[in-house]
């Protein structure tokens, strides 16, 4: 009896310890790799960055591109994470919080400090600012998605995530009638316009030829949502700013586990501004507050 009991107990304690592990690998599914910053050791030509505000990654020269917004400066990077070269339009650019870089070449950067959807032509050597309106009413870039001949901006003045041609013409928007405040960020996958309500903690997703499609609300504690991506598993990643933290969703809005946490240390976020994930399965969190780039990997 005694050696029964034994057993019961042992046995009770190796799936109490078991479940704890499992639970914690649950929690923790996402290895710090790397930071992307922008001084170099023993180098006085570079400077760390100040308040980053976006993340690209051109998966053909396999390099990643960050805009620095508080150095005015556009930063680039090896798939390795190894600095390369630091880009400043002699020294004209204001405030750059979004960066997106096309096949051919050519960069289009949303430039806050002149409330401007900036054209970059490396090769021309040629920069061209474009104020945008739609409907006759000025847009407030805050994020930017091209996507084909598609260019995508969230006017942060209304909230509403407006459709641009190649000439710059506004198409059609999409919108949150519902909403406070509109949306806060948005991403394009697979045909379909995923954004980020800015107070109801919700996701709307929308097909790119029709009408909004379905509304997800999440189910969990979240105390600033700011920014989402879509996994390669189509989990729902949101950043949660003034947490540090990222919650993970289903598609139903079900919430399935959080990670990282609010700090200075390496693979801590300090008021994180975006996420993205690379093409080689790699999750890029731009940690703004720390002046950095993290990089984690499963």
């Amino acid at each position: 009896m005694r050696k029964t009991h034994l057993t019961i107990i042992i046995l009770s304690l190796f799936i109490l310890v078991s479940g704890c592990f499992t639970s914690a690998l649950a929690k923790d599914p996402w290895q710090w790799q790397f930071s992307l910053r922008g001084d170099q050791p023993n180098d006085d030509k570079t400077k760390p960055m100040l308040l980053p505000g976006n993340i690209f990654v051109d998966q053909e020269l396999e390099r990643y591109y960050v805009a620095d917004a508080g150095n005015n400066r556009l930063l680039s990077f090896k798939r390795e994470g190894i600095y390369l070269n630091a880009f400043s339009a002699s020294n004209k650019l204001k405030t750059p919080t979004d960066i997106v870089r096309e096949k051919d070449g050519l960069m289009w950067v949303i430039e806050k400090g002149r409330n401007s959807l900036t054209e970059i032509d490396l090769k021309e050597k040629k920069i061209e600012n474009h104020s945008l309106q739609y409907r006759g009413v000025s847009v407030f870039p805050d994020r930017l998605f091209i996507d084909g001949e598609n260019t995508y901006l969230l006017d942060k003045s209304s909230g509403d995530i407006i459709l641009f041609d190649r000439k710059l013409k506004g198409i059609k928007h999409y919108g949150c009638p519902e909403c406070t405040s509109g949306f806060i960020d948005f991403t394009v996958k697979s045909g379909n316009i995923w954004a980020l309500a800015r107070t109801e903690k919700a996701v709307y997703k929308f097909n790119t030829d029709g009408p909004q499609s379905e509304k997800i609300q999440l189910k969990g504690s979240l105390a600033f949502p700011f920014a989402l991506e879509i996994g390669p598993a189509g989990l729902l990643y949101i950043l949660d700013r003034h947490n540090g933290t990222i919650a993970v969703f289903d598609q139903t809005g079900s919430f399935k586990y959080n990670f990282l946490s609010k700090g200075h240390g390496r693979g801590e976020l300090y008021y994180p501004e975006d996420l993205l994930f690379d093409p080689w399965g790699r999750l890029c969190v731009v940690d703004s507050g720390n002046g950095r780039v993290e990089i984690f990997s499963r």
